[in-house]
């Protein structure tokens, strides 16, 4: 190999940087890879497997080995160490080279670094890259923002290891300076709002119907071929095999590890209260991916995710139903309240976003879904909408299934099971709710919000039931 030529460099290979260079070395570029730690180094030349790659532990003998103008990915964990090895690195490079920072940086820190390496004349790209290990393997969802003229230097790098859907590569420039992090932190929002879904789903129908895993794992299985498929649901039952059929375990790793492995999450609340945005399932999800931060939140959560079931008298099939269709709103809550904060952001900060082209690049993450292919199609007939909860498909779907979110409520609360995220959805749903000015006053039985009177007596008589079983 000419050491003198390498088509990219990875700067700092330890974690999934290992995975992200044997991923573009296997589409054909050279790739140079440095880090400080000798050991991450000696693991990535025990797999290389006879791919282009050059090792390197020191910074100037890594940038001599980059063809000009030079192209650098830092995957640095966010923060002090990114700044670190910007300050080291940039006295080496030239006017015209990119460095790109495809770690998980707050927004704010890409526009600061990208002004000081701006004024001199090198560029800064901040890139999104969804997923774990598995994901930049084998193609992840890639949100680029900062210089298009640093894109289309880099484009047809990202092109080719981004994920496929439909043969349609999920990756795009989003946008100037920080859209690219901001788009990936408002990813990992969305993210964390749907695994804390699914956790609660989890939780009544593990204590509230005393299911064991192999049966969930089933109802999990069925609900892949309805309307509540997602990508994250197909992650728990692919790991039931390599994790003993312990659900539990599977959704407490992907709580606190899998969907939000730095603060973008916690970012994005924060950011949703300063442009004025209502996000209270993606709250409530950092909230309780809060919790599980400190070691006294870590033991609340593995009691919940595996305290003694509480036996459910009724028709658990039933409920199942109504816990999938209860799901569905809240998966259609929290893409809408992601997708409405970066319309907000978008219009703050000057990205110009295209929202549609972000919802299909997320195809290609944890966020893929059916649902998600329908917002695109819904956006590319009205690219302007402000939230799909004003379509007229996802509008019927939630109306139509509120009473199963009602009645999954109150039987979760008669049994003194926690569902904050479903709870959350509900006040969302409820709060975007428009009266209809040709409505009389009190239209409370008709309102699709209020349950019946059989229905209500119906459901009062499971919740009293389902206490004498507890005694």
């Amino acid at each position: 190999m000419n050491k003198a030529a390498c088509n990219i460099g990875m700067a700092g290979i330890d974690g999934n940087g290992s995975g992200l260079a044997m991923n573009i070395a296997g589409h054909g570029y050279t790739v140079a890879a440095y880090d400080a730690n000798d050991t991450a180094l000696s693991a990535l030349r025990s797999e290389m497997d006879g791919r282009a790659i050059e090792t390197v532990n020191n910074l100037s003998g890594f940038v001599r080995l980059l063809s000009v103008p030079r192209i650098v990915m830092i995957l640095a964990p966010s923060g002090p160490p990114v700044d670190r090895l910007i300050k080291q690195l940039a006295p080496l490079l030239n006017s015209g080279d990119v460095i790109i920072d495809a770690g998980n940086a707050y927004f704010k820190d890409t526009d600061r670094r990208g002004k000081i390496l701006g004024a001199h004349g090198i560029e800064l790209l901040g890139v999104g890259i969804s997923g774990g290990e598995r994901s930049v393997r084998q193609g992840a969802a890639i949100m680029a923002g900062g210089p298009s003229s640093a894109y289309d230097l880099v484009g047809h790098v990202l092109i080719r290891i981004a994920a496929k859907v439909n043969g349609e590569p999920c990756v795009a420039y989003l946008g100037p300076r920080s859209a690219g992090h901001y788009v990936s932190m408002v990813h990992s929002a969305v993210a964390q709002g749907l695994t804390q879904l699914i956790a609660e789903t989890y939780d009544v129908m593990s204590r509230g119907l005393g299911m064991n895993d192999a049966a969930i794992q089933e109802v999990y299985g069925r609900w892949q071929g309805s309307e509540a498929a997602s990508d994250l649901l197909g992650i728990l039952s692919s790991r039931l095999r390599d994790n003993e059929g312990d659900i539990g375990a599977n959704l407490f790793n992907l709580i606190v590890e899998e969907t939000d492995p730095g603060e973008n999450a916690r970012w994005a609340t924060l950011e949703a209260r300063d442009l004025d945005q209502s996000n209270p399932t993606i709250d409530i999800a950092v909230a309780m991916r809060s919790l599980s931060s400190i070691e006294e939140g870590l033991a609340v959560l593995r009691r919940m995710l595996g305290r003694r079931p509480i036996h459910y008298v009724g028709k658990s099939d039933v409920l199942n139903d109504r816990l999938k269709r209860a799901l569905l709103i809240g998966m259609i809550g929290t893409f809408a309240q992601g997708l409405a904060l970066l319309k907000a952001a978008s219009d703050t900060y000057r990205f110009d976003l295209s929202i549609e082209t972000v919802a299909r690049i997320w195809r290609g993450s944890v966020l893929r879904s059916p649902m998600l292919q329908h917002i695109c199609d819904a956006l590319h007939v009205q690219p302007h909408m402000l939230n799909p909860m004003l379509d007229s498909q996802f509008e019927h779907q939630m109306s139509s299934r509120v009473s199963d979110l009602l009645a999954v409520l109150r039987l979760a609360a008669g049994l003194g099971i926690p569902t904050p995220a479903l709870t959350a959805s509900l006040a969302y749903y409820a709060s975007n709710q428009r009266p209809d000015p040709n409505a009389k006053e009190d239209s409370r039985a008709a309102s699709p919000v209020f349950f019946g009177g059989h229905e209500a007596a119906q459901f009062k008589h499971e919740i009293l039931r389902s206490r004498r079983s507890i005694v």
